[in-house]
């Protein structure tokens, strides 16, 4: 037995001075992180479908990204027309509806992603966000260009090294002798890339739409309210990046909405008429080619004893939501009323006598109609049997809008009072359902909202660009723009920008690559 035990002691006796070794193991065999190479991505792709509606004005554009390259390798990536040298490859497995819901506001059953789970490869370059892919399976993958995604099949004759992607960047003059050869495609590739092209790549610009109040001398007529009355003013910021560079910061005194026919103009004018107890708000939208004394004439009848005010809550490419708020005396029953909507006007017939509200069901359809449905029944449930019985049982399907809620635009309805004793009574709710693209073209924020709350706890709202190397962070009284690098906000904010007392967004408008230069001389001639 002692036998046995010496030998056990002296067979374990290396083992334990080795565990105490803090040098025991030799450099050689220390632990390394993998070399970033062997991509899941590796190869070329060549775009072969893209979601998105025909009836879509961008659809010519869009279709002539059919048939372009994408190239992954370790030390290059094509990405459509751009080429960059060096790129960082991160790869994770997320849920694929809180992915696509949260990151795009789109369902992934209409991508054709039907999978729980899906792998997702972030791609950055010098630590800023050029692309994402969904790997739908070893020959399939999937990603968002300029709000429109793209599915992309892998191409088993070509590899980067054939296409010679590898030399892009360094010699422009054998482009189209050593990658012409390979084929079509890639030849159609070579005729188009540019080496000045890349640059753009993270250009990006945003024209912000604010709102604020301005106090009045007057009162509203049989409003009776004990506070303060006021008027909405609005006007709008043109931030101009280059890359995570703030380059300029210009101000509009109206909003400046960016429409698939050119720029128009949205702006709010009152008209107050005391001795006719009268008060009312216009507004208009035009293009800015049109004359503004044409546009800004008021043909509307006085309607003595009234107040009809307009409130612009959100604006976008062809909608603009509008609070409207009315009210005053009914001769006809002595009797005072009030009411007010939430309303969705198309911007092609805002200059109306009457502003035509659109049904939900227009933009969304019967899913539109159920979700309405669905909120307003939600809300009631939620409220009081007395405080029930003071509202609508069932919503008004145009009674919709939209309004910000953690970085991102949502769909909101209202309840009006159930009859003229409860006037002073509305109530709003959420409609669960995404707004349309005819609504809302790009409503992603990067990164999450939890990170930048964490970040800024004073957060109200954020807003960040398509290609993800900036994001605005909205406090009450600031915006503050920061950087993103790993994921994350940087150290301090780029610039600070000091808002109005009580102002909030209404409007964010994106632009990147070379729209950038468009829009920034756009407004360069407006402020002169």
């Amino acid at each position: 037995m002692k036998h046995i035990k010496l030998f056990l002691f002296i067979l374990f006796l290396p083992l334990i001075f080795i565990g105490c070794n803090k040098n025991a193991l030799s450099d050689s065999s220390k632990i390394l992180p993998p070399e970033n190479y062997n991509m899941p991505l590796e190869g070329v792709w060549i775009v072969d479908k893209y979601y998105a509606d025909q009836s879509s004005a961008d659809i010519s554009k869009i279709k002539s990204e059919m048939e372009k390259i994408v190239s992954f390798s370790k030390n290059k990536i094509t990405f459509f027309d751009d080429v960059c040298k060096n790129p960082k490859y991160k790869i994770k497995t997320v849920n694929s509806q809180n992915y696509f819901i949260g990151n795009y506001s789109i369902k992934p059953e209409s991508l054709d992603i039907n999978k729980d789970t899906i792998q997702i490869v972030t791609v950055t370059y010098h630590e800023n966000f050029l692309a994402s892919f969904a790997i739908l399976d070893e020959n399939k993958i999937l990603t968002c260009k300029n709000g429109t995604f793209f599915r992309l099949s892998k191409n088993k004759q070509l590899s980067s090294s054939e296409t010679d992607f590898n030399n892009t960047l360094d010699d422009k003059d054998n482009i189209e002798g050593d990658i012409g050869k390979n084929s079509k495609i890639t030849n159609e590739y070579s005729n188009s890339i540019s080496l000045n092209r890349f640059s753009h790549q993270f250009n990006s610009g945003v024209l912000l739409g604010l709102k604020s109040y301005k106090p009045v001398s007057y009162k509203i007529p049989y409003k009776y309210s004990n506070s303060q009355e006021v008027e909405p003013v609005y006007r709008t910021l043109w931030l101009n990046f280059n890359g995570d560079s703030l380059v300029s910061n210009n101000e509009l005194p109206y909003i400046l909405a960016p429409r698939p026919n050119g720029f128009w103009k949205v702006e709010s004018k009152r008209t107050v008429n005391v001795n006719n107890s009268y008060v009312k708000d216009h507004i208009y939208a035009y293009p800015i080619e049109k004359n503004s004394k044409d546009i800004l004439k008021n043909n509307t009848l006085i309607k003595k004893n009234s107040y009809s005010l307009s409130n612009i809550i959100f604006v976008g490419s062809d909608y603009i939501s509008l609070e409207l708020n009315n009210g005053g005396y009914n001769k006809s029953t002595n009797a005072t009323y009030k009411y007010s909507f939430l309303n969705t006007v198309p911007l092609d017939t805002v200059n109306t006598s009457t502003l035509p509200a659109v049904s939900i069901d227009k933009l969304l359809g019967e899913q539109g109609i159920k979700a309405l449905k669905q909120g307003a029944a939600t809300y009631l449930n939620s409220l009081s049997y007395d405080s029930r019985q003071k509202l609508e049982n069932f919503p008004r399907m145009y009674n919709f809008g939209l309004n910000r809620k953690n970085g991102k635009w949502n769909l909101i309805g209202r309840l009006n009072h159930s009859s003229e004793a409860y006037k002073d009574m509305f109530g709003d709710f959420d409609i669960p359902i995404m707004a349309s693209k005819e609504l809302i073209r790009y409503d992603s924020l990067y990164p999450t909202w939890n990170i930048i709350k964490e970040r800024v706890p004073d957060a109200l709202d954020a807003y960040s660009p398509p290609n993800k190397n900036f994001v605005l962070v909205v406090t009450k009284s600031q915006i503050l723009i920061y950087d993103i690098l790993n994921e994350n906000l940087g150290k301090k904010p780029l610039k600070i920008i000091s808002l109005k007392s009580g102002e909030s967004v209404i409007m964010s408008q994106w632009s990147i690559g070379k729209y950038v230069k468009i829009w920034d001389e756009q407004v360069k001639s407006l402020l002169k």
